[in-house]
């Protein structure tokens, strides 16, 4: 079964990660950010393999991040996208999909 990629961010990263037929989940702060994260991995775990997460809200819940990964470790993969700051690097979507999704 293949596995699907989805998006937890704000607004504007959700909309850029559906244009290229990503589902995304739009999120206003870090709080939304871990219960959106909790309940995909408790309700759809088989059908992911790739969760990724906007960066912006991230620092306030990293420990409670890094434990959710562990525990999904070799099941799905969760990773940071850039924030939206002016010092972030340009954001190639697909490139990021491809390094998260091991086909690039």
């Amino acid at each position: 079964m293949l596995k699907k990629a989805v998006v937890i961010g704000d607004k504007e990263t959700v909309i850029a990660f559906r244009m290229v037929g990503v589902k995304g989940y739009e999120v206003r702060n870090s709080e939304e950010m871990l219960s959106t994260l909790k309940k995909l991995i408790r309700e759809a775990h088989d059908e992911i393999g790739v969760i990724l997460l906007s960066e912006d809200f991230i620092e306030p819940i990293k420990d409670e991040v890094g434990k959710i990964q562990l525990s999904v470790s070799g099941r799905i993969v969760i990773s940071r996208l850039p924030g939206r700051t002016p010092q972030a690097s340009r954001l190639n979507v697909q490139d990021l999909l491809k390094k998260a999704l091991g086909v690039g």
